[in-house]
C-alpha cells in the first residue's frame, strides 16, 4: 500500500508524464526530432522513477 507521500509523488509524476506526452505529440506534428528525442528521454526517466516508487512499496 502506498503511503500518502508516495501517492502524492506518483500523482505528480503522472501529471508531469501527461504533459510530456502532449508536448511530444506536438513535437511529432512539427516533425521536430530533436525535441521528440529529448522529451522521450524525460518520459523514460519519469517512468523509471514511477517504477522505483512502486517497486519500493511491493518490497514491504
Amino acid at each position: 500500500m502506498l503511503t500518502p507521500r508516495e501517492s502524492t509523488l506518483l500523482l505528480d509524476l503522472n501529471h508531469r508524464l501527461r504533459d510530456l506526452y502532449v508536448r511530444k505529440a506536438e513535437a511529432q506534428n512539427r516533425q521536430d526530432q530533436a525535441c521528440i528525442d529529448a522529451l522521450q528521454a524525460e518520459i523514460d526517466e519519469l517512468t523509471e522513477n514511477c517504477d522505483k516508487v512502486l517497486d519500493s512499496t511491493e518490497a514491504i
